[in-house]
């Protein structure tokens, strides 16, 4: 069974350092401002050093966010029917 991407997402918060409680699917406003800690942790982040004391560098988590997304992308791009 495939995650839903904010549960993903959650998941790499975490990783991140970032505490997430659960929401429900459908709340904008918990998804966009877990997105926006995200990011403020990642352009924080500038000596290099594991995000949270934890394994990811802010590169790695950016590397591996933005594969995610793209892997999203190509997913949908699979289902489309080219001839309309």
């Amino acid at each position: 069974m495939r995650r839903r991407s904010h549960d993903r997402d959650g998941a790499y918060a975490n990783e991140m350092g970032i505490k997430v409680r659960g929401f429900a699917p459908d709340d904008r406003a918990a998804i966009e401002a877990m997105r926006d800690r995200m990011l403020e942790v990642l352009r924080a982040a500038r000596d290099g050093a594991p995000l949270a004391g934890r394994r990811w560098p802010a590169r790695y988590a950016a590397h591996r966010i933005a594969w995610h997304a793209l892997d999203h992308a190509w997913e949908i791009e699979d289902r489309t029917d080219p001839g309309g």
